[in-house]
C-alpha cells in the first residue's frame, strides 16, 4: 500500500511516499530500505526539488497508531543520505481514508 502526499510543481515539488504492507497492523515499525520486500516491509521515498529527487529513507520508524474499517492514522520519521548530504524527517503525520 502506497500513501503519498506531495505539493508544488518543477523546483518546489515535494513529495513523500509511505510504503507499507497490504495488511496494516498498529503499532511501532522500523522503516527499512529493502526494494525486494516491499510487500511485507514499511519504506519511505521522496523529493525535495531540486536538492533530493527521488531518494529512499535508510532509518526511521513508522508509528500506526489507528487501523479500522474507515481511517488508517500514523505518525512518522526518517533519515536518508544523497550525495553525502542527510536527510532528517521528523513529527511527520498522516490519515487517510481506508480502501477495503
Amino acid at each position: 500500500m502506497l500513501i503519498k502526499g506531495s505539493q508544488g510543481i518543477d523546483n518546489t515539488y515535494k513529495s513523500i511516499g509511505l510504503w507499507m504492507p497490504l495488511i496494516v497492523t498498529k503499532g511501532s515499525h522500523p522503516i527499512v530500505l529493502d526494494l525486494s520486500k516491499l510487500e511485507t516491509t514499511y519504506q519511505v521515498d521522496f523529493a525535495f526539488m531540486p536538492e533530493f529527487s527521488n531518494v529512499n529513507a535508510t532509518s526511521g520508524t513508522m508509528n500506526i497508531t489507528l487501523v479500522n474499517s474507515e481511517r488508517i492514522e500514523g505518525t512518522f520519521n526518517f533519515s536518508a543520505t544523497k550525495n553525502g548530504t542527510a536527510v532528517e524527517v521528523t513529527e511527520g503525520s498522516f490519515s487517510v481514508k481506508a480502501l477495503r
